[in-house]
């Protein structure tokens, strides 16, 4: 069991991010250790619906470096998609393809939800998820 500052420095999610998601019910800890904690929880599973997601794949020096790449696969979908519309409300993830937790090189794939498929080029395609249980 790992406490919410060690999950955080693994997952590279800031405390405060950690317990909004969790008071949002988007990410609720498996269990807590009652000595540690006066707080009860019970876990939640949720459904992430069917949804159409256009997406990048890169490797990055380190983790920081997502806060410039993202932004730049938004406009360079934009250039190529100029009426494509994201869904409302916003829906983006990042899924880290690495296998395990690196300091360095990590691979990663940004997901955006949209309204329907557009053009994809060597940068940006275009898939559609189908409704699973998180």
């Amino acid at each position: 069991m790992l406490r919410i500052g060690e999950f955080s420095k693994l997952s590279h999610i800031t405390i405060k991010a950690l317990r909004f998601y969790e008071k949002e019910g988007l990410l609720m800890p498996a269990k807590i250790d009652v000595q540690l904690s006066i707080m009860k929880y019970q876990v939640i599973t949720k459904t992430i619906p069917e949804t159409i997601v256009y997406y990048s794949e890169v490797t990055l020096e380190k983790y920081l470096d997502m806060m410039t790449y993202i932004p730049s696969i938004g406009e360079e979908c934009q250039k190529l998609n100029p009426d494509l519309k994201c869904v409302e409300p916003s829906y983006e993830f990042c899924e880290y393809l690495d296998g395990e937790h690196k300091e360095k090189n990590v691979t990663i794939r940004h997901n955006q939800a949209v309204c329907e498929f557009g053009k994809e080029n060597d940068i940006i395609h275009l898939k559609k998820y189908l409704k699973q249980k998180y």
